[in-house]
């Protein structure tokens, strides 16, 4: 590795006060040594020796001066960054305090459909949702191994089919169709026997504000940005049990609470 400039510069420093260091007492000691012979106390001798003797002397002064303030300089340096580091994990702490585990470009679905196949229990809020076909084998699995799981999308019916479809800058009717082709999918594993009933889908005729994909421990929160679906967006994944993550858990239950379900069979006028 090679030696930066910076470090070069810090050490050629160090020989040289270390060289200071021991060279001025030497000196200081050899010009005493001197003046006590009498063969070299003349007043030339004299002066030169006092000339001598003052130079060093400030020198090797003002290196442990300077000695001295370097290290006064290196404890306020290590106690600041000693505090700087507390704040930050102080901060990280209270992050994770909070429920926040981690930030993703757009919804993993790879880690969420692995968990999704074999949770117990899962959660999908959104306003239709755009990756149906890649959730129906993991949620047909998991609700034929006895899981539970809760879907909430907008009412195809309700006059916010409009206002989501001017956010996603898209028609009113893709967007009602996506609704729709989402609840036929899903509808088809509700009413699968060997799913023994592990799905409920409701639809709610409110803005939900966030998306909400949960499987057991493992949530994902996701935010409405003009132009894109939420899941396309950031995604906060987020600790169970905590402060925002039981916020949103109760901003669900609320929507369930006041959400109906959809009878898609009529809507698509399908025969029973």
């Amino acid at each position: 590795m090679s030696e930066t400039p910076q470090f070069a510069a810090f050490r050629y420093k160090s020989i040289l006060r270390s060289c200071a260091l021991v060279a001025g007492p030497v000196a200081v000691i050899y010009i005493f040594y001197r003046s006590g012979l009498e063969t070299y106390k003349t007043p030339e001798t004299k002066a030169l020796e006092a000339i001598l003797l003052a130079f060093f002397s400030s020198i090797w002064i003002s290196v442990i001066l300077d000695f001295i303030l370097r290290q006064d300089f290196i404890k306020v340096v290590r106690q600041e960054t000693k505090e700087s580091i507390s704040e930050v994990v102080n901060e990280q702490s209270n992050i994770q305090a909070n429920g926040l585990r981690n930030v993703h470009a757009g919804l993993p679905y790879g880690k969420f459909l692995a968990k999704l196949k074999n949770a117990s229990d899962a959660i999908i809020l959104n306003t239709l949702i755009p990756d149906t076909p890649s959730l129906l084998d993991e949620v047909r699995e998991m609700t034929r191994n006895g899981g539970k799981i809760r879907i909430l999308v907008l009412n195809p019916e309700s006059t916010m089919v409009e206002v989501r479809a001017k956010s996603l800058n898209r028609s009113v009717d893709y967007v009602r169709q996506g609704i729709l082709t989402c609840i036929e999918d899903f509808d088809d594993i509700a009413r699968d026997l060997k799913c023994q009933g592990g799905l409920q889908l409701r639809v709610y005729d409110t803005f939900p504000s966030v998306s909400l994909y949960k499987a057991d421990d493992m949530m994902f929160i996701g935010h409405y940005i003009l132009g894109v679906h939420a899941v396309e967006g950031p995604q906060l994944e987020l600790y169970e049990e905590k402060y925002y993550s039981n916020a949103m858990l109760d901003h669900f239950d609320k929507l369930w609470d006041l959400a109906k379900e959809f009878d898609i069979r009529s809507a698509r006028k399908i025969p029973d």
